[in-house]
């Protein structure tokens, strides 16, 4: 795995931990995600470097967000973008077009929840 999408998909499990956990009626904050969960959010990640990871990586894109690499930041933004957070890639850290890009394309791979298992783990739903 190269090092953006590795940063990428870091930065999409770090968002699904910061909106998802540690709420009432949420999995913990240390819980651990279930193998073939963690492996379903991986495809989509990889799926969608695959498809606009050259958009976030073009020099003409900028994102605002200062002290984290784009692709991370990205990772966060699909997250959001995709489950309606409120907060995306449409909502003013990335340039022009690039953030209407991003946008559609994490629309595309619909919104998914989460829910703790009778294990501890984390599952995707």
């Amino acid at each position: 795995m190269n090092k953006d999408l590795e940063d990428f998909t870091n930065g999409c499990i770090e968002a699904l931990y910061f909106t998802e956990t540690g709420d009432c009626d949420q999995p913990e904050s240390d819980a651990v995600m279930d193998e073939d969960s963690l492996l379903r959010l991986k495809a989509d990640c990889h799926s969608w470097w695959g498809r606009f990871g050259c958009y976030v990586m073009s020099d003409a894109c900028v994102c605002k967000e200062e002290g984290v690499s784009k692709a991370i930041s990205a990772g966060r933004d699909f997250w959001y973008t995709r489950n309606h957070h409120g907060v995306g890639f449409w909502d003013g850290d990335w340039s022009g077009n690039y953030a209407d890009i991003l946008t559609n394309g994490s629309a595309c791979y619909g919104e998914i929840s989460v829910t703790e298992g009778d294990d501890g783990k984390i599952y995707i739903i």
